[in-house]
C-alpha cells in the first residue's frame, strides 16, 4: 500500500522490518534517484519517470513499467530492465517491435545466456519459433530432444534434402530408440528399407505393413505373422488371431484364440486346420471348455471329432447322464467293453452307498 501510494520511507521501513533486503535495496536507490530528480526538475522527484516506472516494477506490473518508459522515448532502459528481471523474450519482442537497432546483439546475449545455464531446449524454442529450424534442430539434438528435432525437420522439405542433418537426427533416434519417429523420417527420405526396420524394432508394425505393400510386398505375409508374434508377446492374444489368419498361420491362430477363451472362434478354424491330428489335439482342449462349462452337448460332438469318445463317456458318467453315456458307450466300445465298464460303475457306487 505504501508503495502504492509512494510513501517511500515508509514502505523502506516495512520492508526492512519483513527483513525483504532486495526491496529494501531497491527503494533505497529510488529515493536518490527521486532526491536527485527533485534538485533538477523540481517537485519531490515522485513523479520522475524513472521512479513511476521502478514502483511499478514492485508491484510487478512490467507492463506499466514499460509504457512510462517508452513514454520518455527510453527504449533502451526499457529493455535493459527486461533483462534485469531475466525477462528476455519480454525484452526481444519489445526491441523486435520498436525495430531496435541492436536487436541481433540483445538476441545472441539471451541464447548465450542459456547456453550458459543449460537451457538449449528453450534456446531451440526460440529459433524454431523465429523460423531459424536448422539452428532449432541443433540445440534440440544438444539437449537430447530427438523427438523435437525430428519434429522439425520433417516440418521442412528443404532441409530434408540434406542428409548430413537426416543422418544426425536419425542416429539420435535410434539411439533414443524413438523407432517409429526414425521410421517416419527414413520413410519421408524414401530410405524405405531402414524406415521398415525401424517400424519393426518400434513394434510400429501397422506402419510397416502400409510401407511393406507399397515397397516390400512379398514381406507383408511374415509381417502380419511377426504382428501376431508380437501381440502374442503381451498377452494380447485376441488381436493376435486376425493377424496369424492373415498370415496363413492358422496353428498360431487357433492357439491365440484359446488363449483368449474365443472358442468359437477356435472351434471354427480348427475346422479348416489342414493337419487333422493337430486339429484333434485343439477339438479336445476345446471339449474340455465347454464340458466344464456345463455345455455338454457341444463338448460331446468335439469329443468325438478329436477321437476321445472315452472323455465324452466319462464326461456324461460324471454327469449321471446314463443313458447318454450309455448311448456313446454302445456306439463306440462295443458290447462287451460296456457292460465291464457299467459293471464297475455299479460296483463303485454301490461301495460309496450310492
Amino acid at each position: 500500500v505504501a508503495v502504492d501510494q509512494q510513501q517511500l520511507l515508509i514502505a523502506q521501513r516495512c520492508y526492512a522490518a519483513l527483513g525483504d533486503v532486495s526491496r529494501v535495496k531497491m527503494l533505497a536507490d529510488t529515493i536518490r534517484i527521486a532526491d536527485e530528480a527533485a534538485q533538477t526538475v523540481g517537485g519531490d522527484g515522485r513523479q520522475y519517470y524513472k521512479v513511476r516506472a521502478r514502483l511499478a516494477l514492485m508491484r510487478k506490473d512490467f507492463k506499466e513499467a514499460e509504457r512510462i518508459y517508452l513514454e520518455q522515448s527510453c527504449l533502451d532502459e526499457a529493455i535493459e530492465m527486461y533483462q534485469n528481471i531475466h525477462k528476455w523474450e519480454e525484452a526481444l519482442e519489445l526491441a523486435r517491435a520498436r525495430n531496435y537497432p541492436d536487436f541481433e546483439s540483445l538476441k545472441a546475449r539471451y541464447y548465450r545466456s542459456l547456453f550458459d545455464s543449460g537451457q538449449d531446449e528453450k534456446a531451440a524454442e526460440i529459433s524454431e519459433r523465429e523460423g531459424d529450424l536448422e539452428t532449432a534442430i541443433d540445440l534440440y539434438l544438444k539437449a537430447n530432444l530427438g523427438a523435437h528435432a525430428a519434429r522439425v525437420l520433417l516440418s521442412s522439405t528443404q532441409l530434408l534434402v540434406n542428409e548430413d542433418l537426416v543422418q544426425k537426427v536419425a542416429v539420435t533416434l535410434v539411439r533414443a530408440e524413438l523407432f517409429e519417429k526414425a521410421g517416419d523420417l527414413f520413410e519421408k527420405t524414401k530410405d524405405f528399407e531402414r524406415a521398415l526396420e525401424c517400424f519393426r524394432k518400434g513394434k510400429c508394425f501397422a506402419k510397416a505393413i502400409q510401407l511393406a505393400r507399397i515397397s516390400f510386398p512379398e514381406r507383408v505375409v511374415p509381417l502380419e505373422e511377426e504382428w501376431g508374434d508380437s501381440l502374442v508377446e503381451d498377452a494380447n492374444y485376441d488381436a493376435a488371431i486376425n493377424h496369424f489368419l492373415e498370415s496363413g498361420k492358422s496353428a498360431k491362430a487357433l492357439e491365440a484364440s484359446i488363449r483368449a477363451k474365443q472358442w468359437s472362434k477356435a472351434a471354427q478354424i480348427a475346422d479348416v486346420l489342414e493337419d487333422s491330428a493337430l486339429a484333434k489335439q485343439y477339438y479336445g482342449r476345446i471339449a474340455d471348455h465347454h464340458a466344464a462349462a456345463g455345455d455338454l452337448e457341444r463338448a460331446e460332438m468335439l469329443y468325438i471329432e478329436a477321437d476321445m469318445q472315452r472323455e465324452a463317456i466319462n464326461m456324461y458318467n460324471k454327469a449321471n447322464r446314463w443313458t447318454d453315456s450309455h448311448r456313446l458307450a454302445a456306439e463306440f466300445l462295443g458290447q462287451e467293453e460296456t457292460q465291464k465298464m457299467y459293471g464297475k460303475l455299479a460296483h463303485d457306487m454301490e461301495e460309496a452307498g450310492r
